[in-house]
């Protein structure tokens, strides 16, 4: 018989007008976290917002 999981797995995922990060923790009974992934990418999502009445165009999109 497998020993119960004491672990708590919380991942975040943050798209912005120029990036995207997404991370995940593993936190214990007490709290202590632990990294368990971390990335980080360039989208540009935000491209030409000022000219688009802040819509984001399809270029942004096809390019991220």
């Amino acid at each position: 018989m497998s020993k119960p999981n004491n672990y708590i797995r919380t991942a975040v995922i943050d798209v912005g007008t120029l990036k995207s990060k997404f991370k995940v923790w593993e936190f214990d009974k007490n709290y202590s976290s632990k990294t368990l992934a971390r990335e980080k990418e360039l989208t540009v999502l935000g491209r030409d917002l000022d000219k688009t009445d802040g819509l984001i165009i399809r270029k942004a999109i096809d390019t991220t």
